[in-house]
């Protein structure tokens, strides 16, 4: 509803699919993912993943479509049968396609990277008010978590086990304008702080170039 919404703004007609017709809806219903597709002009994929929306998107859907048909999925990868978009659009059966989600993320089918049909994006499902907020919420919590000692809300474990090899060293760090020495024991500092075991002995530290004005406030 609110992709129609937004798309009736550009005088767009507007038809949908669902498992059952919406009464109170206004626009028009198909009774099949075909039919809506061989009546528009551009299918947009906005539902839930389940074991019936799995592949909702196939061939014949697909070709229903047509060549001057653009699909955009910004549902779930697996509602589209992913080879089937691919020869549909390098044979050039599908007009165009627009994506964020793809069936085996983090993989993408490196067809689609040579393509002018096709618009891909990384999925950017994060990227609205309320889970924004969430997160935020969440980074609080555990702060709160952490400094209350009570346990945390989402623990991350990690285990510490620097190498003890005269060749290879155990860590390296960057720094961009303190000396050698000063970062060496800050380095030492940090790590009994963090791990609270004995740092490693040997270290290589990358000087990075200084910024000017930092290294001058340094100076005086």
């Amino acid at each position: 509803m609110a992709i129609a919404t937004r798309a009736e703004a550009f005088s767009c007609p507007i038809s949908y699919y669902s498992r059952t017709e919406k009464p109170e809806i206004k626009y028009k219903y198909y009774p099949s993912v075909v039919e809506l597709a061989a009546n528009c002009d551009i299918l947009v994929v906005a539902c839930a993943l389940t074991t019936e929306t799995h592949h909702i998107i196939n061939r014949e859907v697909i070709d229903a479509l047509g060549p001057k048909g653009v699909l955009i999925n910004i549902g779930r990868g697996p509602h589209v049968d992913e080879p089937e978009l691919v020869s549909a659009l390098v044979e050039h059966r599908l007009g165009g396609a627009g994506l964020d989600v793809f069936e085996h993320e983090p993989e993408v089918p490196e067809e689609l990277f040579g393509l002018d049909n096709v618009v891909l994006l990384p999925h950017v499902g994060s990227g609205t008010v309320e889970t924004r907020q969430a997160m935020a919420d969440l980074v609080i919590g555990n702060l709160e978590a952490h400094f209350l000692k009570k346990p945390l809300l989402t623990p991350v474990t990690c285990s510490f086990s620097p190498k003890r090899n005269n060749n290879t060293p155990s860590l390296v760090f960057l720094s961009n304008n303190r000396p050698h020495r000063r970062v060496g024991a800050l380095q030492r500092r940090w790590i009994h702080l963090q791990t609270r075991e004995t740092p490693p002995r040997s270290y290589r530290t990358i000087l990075l170039p200084a910024d000017p004005e930092e290294e001058e406030k340094r100076r005086r």
